[in-house]
């Protein structure tokens, strides 16, 4: 028996959307270490019609990071289909402007007709001025790097271009998600937007279809402009501590440019370079550098090894105070994560979301008896107030501190991996064979 089929309805925001959005942005900023913003500029006044493009590592973090970063817009987004069967579960699907798409695996016999009324009304949610979020890899995979695009968001555009020829203001915008490390709490992040990708070029005059190979060529274009890219796929594992030790999440502006101009040159390499290289850093991981912290944190030389304020230390006891109400939670929190989530790729969007429950719980029963404690002759209610409030900035505080706690440790980790004559020397020996590479001698050198 086929499982029924439950329309969206046609909105271009929705009320329980606008009401938790500075909730799930706190949550999402409380885990990951934003660095920066960049490109916001380009994005349009609400009410302008908008496709975005976004590369897709992490799960359903990237579409909550996305959310969080354009408050003053609604994302609608395209969800698996069985989540909707659920009433409860497709309330809250709908409030958070989300619709089914339908895939292959679900095997029901009127799938394309399902697929193509939920595109149908994507149309009308951007003639009245949504915002659609689209992943065109297809699916999360947690590598810097681009992987082919579908064809769905090109469909999506035809669809709307022949609806309504006025979606011709429609706003094709790409979005760099670059991640430090996507499951480590108070790792950095960068988010970057590119500006408006012209799509009205490629309709091809016979068909009056746009042409899908000229734009997934330009999206991928765009991408690779506002995250990294690694390339080629089976060099991937070679080239990646190379490009870890880039730290591109830190770049922005002339730097950023150089670094992308520096990545497409490495994806120019051979298979005999690759080799070279490949051999390199098996040598460099069997004499145990790891033990020794990260690539991010050793940079490519001394000179580039990481820094760190000396007088993070000196804030441990503050933060351990401040941190100490809700930190009793996160052992339980990881232990969780680790037991129930076996995709890494989820692993940040199960505590986050945990989190967001849990953490201003704990803090409404702690407030609770903080008031009841203290006899300060204020109001009941304002007492628990200030007392949650506390918490909360306490709580924010601890996290801060941790992020460069990191830092330091890198920073620390890092002098003593340079004083690991053999293992350093294998190092440079690896960034050698990188920096050698045929065609990268020409390239910017970030």
């Amino acid at each position: 028996m086929s499982k029924p089929f439950h329309e969206p309805p046609i909105q271009r925001g929705h009320p329980i959307y606008r009401t938790l959005l500075p909730w799930v942005g706190s949550a999402v900023s409380r885990y990951h270490r934003i660095t920066g913003t960049e490109g916001l500029e380009y994005v349009p006044e609400p009410g302008v019609p908008v496709i975005l493009v976004c590369n897709h590592q992490n799960g359903l973090m990237d579409p909550m990071i996305l959310c969080s970063l354009l408050r003053r817009h609604q994302v609608h987004w395209l969800t698996r289909s069985d989540i909707f069967y659920h009433p409860v579960a497709r309330f809250l699907m709908f409030s958070f402007n989300q619709m089914p798409i339908f895939r292959q695996r679900d095997r029901l016999p009127d799938i394309d007709a399902r697929n193509r009324r939920i595109f149908e009304i994507c149309v009308e949610r951007l003639r009245c001025g949504a915002v659609i979020g689209l992943f065109p890899e297809g699916n999360h995979h947690g590598s810097k790097s681009i992987r082919p695009l579908k064809r769905g968001f090109v469909d999506l555009l035809d669809l709307g271009l022949k609806t309504d020829p006025d979606l011709a203001r429609l706003q094709l915008l790409p979005v760099g998600l670059d991640y430090e490390q996507y499951d480590g709490f108070r790792r950095r992040l960068r988010y970057r937007v590119g500006p408006p990708i012209p799509y009205l070029d490629a309709v091809d005059p016979e068909t009056q279809r746009l042409q899908p190979s000229i734009l997934a060529s330009r999206v991928a274009a765009a991408l690779r402009t506002l995250t990294p890219d690694i390339q080629p796929d089976y060099g991937y594992g070679a080239l990646v501590p190379y490009v870890r030790a880039l730290r591109t999440t830190e770049r922005s502006g002339l730097a950023w440019e150089a670094t992308t101009a520096h990545l497409a040159a490495l994806g120019t390499a051979d298979d005999a370079a690759l080799e070279r290289v490949a051999r390199a850093w098996d040598a460099v991981h069997r004499a145990g550098a790891e033990r020794w912290g990260r690539p991010e944190d050793w940079g490519r030389t001394p000179a580039e090894a990481r820094r760190a304020p000396v007088w993070i230390p000196l804030l441990a006891p503050f933060a351990a105070v401040a941190g100490a109400p809700t930190a009793w939670v996160l052992p339980w929190l990881h232990r969780q994560g680790a037991r129930r989530i076996k995709d890494v790729c989820f692993r940040s969007t199960f505590h986050t979301t945990l989190a967001m429950v849990l953490f201003p719980a704990v803090w409404a029963v702690e407030a609770a008896v903080l008031a009841w404690g203290v006899n300060s002759g204020l109001p009941a209610g304002v007492e628990w107030g200030l007392a949650a409030l506390g918490l909360a900035a306490g709580a924010r505080f601890s996290g801060w501190w941790w992020g460069h706690a990191l830092d330091f440790r890198g920073a620390w980790q890092a002098r003593r991996f340079w004083k690991q004559q053999e293992v350093a020397d294998l190092w440079r020996a690896y960034i050698t064979a990188v920096t050698s590479m045929p065609h990268l001698s020409n390239a910017p050198r970030p």
